[in-house]
């Protein structure tokens, strides 16, 4: 199956726009809309892609035959897990990026082993509360990307149906305000049951355990913020004492950076490079990246107020490329092992009061 980005491959397109009354049905009268090589609505002006966008799609185009060889022979492909990591970080084509990602997480072979399984979740009911909550959601979920922006477009139809195929399928977790993005990303890659299972291998699998994240209280996300701190503690001291004085907590700006993978605040080619390296490496990439763009604006952030402090924070990925931001973050030396050294004790410390 094809993904609307696998179609829209690296090349700006134009499209009619939907009409007015939002139904989605097209008008030769309705304006030109412009997409970007993912899907989301841009200005006229950008029509015409610029020179470093430009260079990342030859680089992609010229990875293609690589990714398509190591793609054909998986399990060797996944033997050789250092090689592997360092073609992730340079980046998955585009046109394989679905496909690559499934096979990263494992999902194609789950899906197969439950075959029609999606297929009677997603036409149960869920709960009738998590339901209007869940519908309420679909419409602030990439409100520009062409395929999101009608409510009985592909799009918002597919992201509800997964979202209520799983909270069916997990009445643990049901429903929660930021798996939504999770799933739209998923769902600009691959089709809608592949989206699901992929999904599924996120939220349960040990290995990202992105389920705990959304449980009542959030417990998952109040022990990622106290990781912050003590990695910002660790690696900058100032900075740290500097955040304290001025009042900024972690919870007033990294809950949509764990709760979303990013997908709220970043440009959507950064949050593909990010999850490529995520699906691969797990954890210590979104902590390395968050880390990174803190520490790389500490000489402003020192100069400012606690106003000052949370603006910045919205705009710490601005005026640095995805190339840059994964070149720098992967230098900083946070591990997956020193995470849940951090995480027991956190734990720990929690229970001792």
């Amino acid at each position: 199956s094809y993904s609307f980005c696998t179609l829209l491959d690296a090349s700006i397109m134009t499209f009619p726009t939907a009409s007015a009354n939002g139904t989605g049905t097209w008008s030769e009268t309705t304006p030109a809309m412009y997409l970007d090589q993912h899907g989301f609505i841009i200005s006229p002006k950008d029509e015409v892609p610029d020179p470093q966008t430009l260079r990342e799609t030859e680089r992609e185009h010229k990875n293609v035959d690589k990714w398509m060889k190591m793609i054909g022979k998986w399990d060797c492909t996944t033997q050789h897990y250092k090689k592997l990591k360092r073609r992730v970080r340079k980046g998955i084509p585009q046109t394989l990026r679905g496909l690559a990602w499934q096979l990263l997480l494992g999902s194609r072979e789950l899906q197969l082993q439950n075959k029609g399984l999606y297929e009677t979740l997603k036409n149960r009911e869920m709960d009738p509360k998590l339901c209007e909550i869940a519908k309420r959601d679909l419409s602030r979920t990439f409100p520009t990307h062409a395929l999101f922006l009608s409510a009985d477009g592909v799009g918002q139809v597919s992201l509800f149906k997964v979202l209520q195929a799983y909270a069916v399928y997990d009445p643990r977790i049901g429903y929660c305000q930021g798996m939504g993005f999770i799933v739209a990303t998923l769902l600009t890659q691959m089709s809608e049951e592949e989206a699901f299972w992929a999904f599924v291998v996120l939220m349960r699998d040990q290995k990202y355990n992105l389920g705990d994240m959304y449980l009542p209280g959030f417990p998952r996300v109040q022990e990622c913020f106290r990781m912050v701190e003590l990695l910002i503690q660790k690696h900058n001291p100032t900075l740290a004492t500097h955040l304290i004085d001025e009042g900024v907590v972690v919870t007033c700006f990294a809950s949509q950076w764990f709760m979303t993978l990013f997908v709220y605040l970043f440009p959507f080619k950064l949050v593909l490079r990010i999850w490529d390296m995520f699906l691969t490496e797990r954890w210590k990439v979104i902590f390395r990246v968050a880390l990174y763009l803190l520490l790389s604006e500490a000489p402003l952030l020192l100069t400012l107020k606690m106003e000052g402090i949370l603006q910045k924070l919205k705009t710490l990925h601005n005026n640095k490329t995805p190339d840059e931001i994964i070149r720098e973050a992967n230098k900083l030396k946070v591990t997956n092992r020193e995470l849940e050294q951090l995480a027991i004790s956190i734990r720990e410390e929690n229970q001792a009061g």
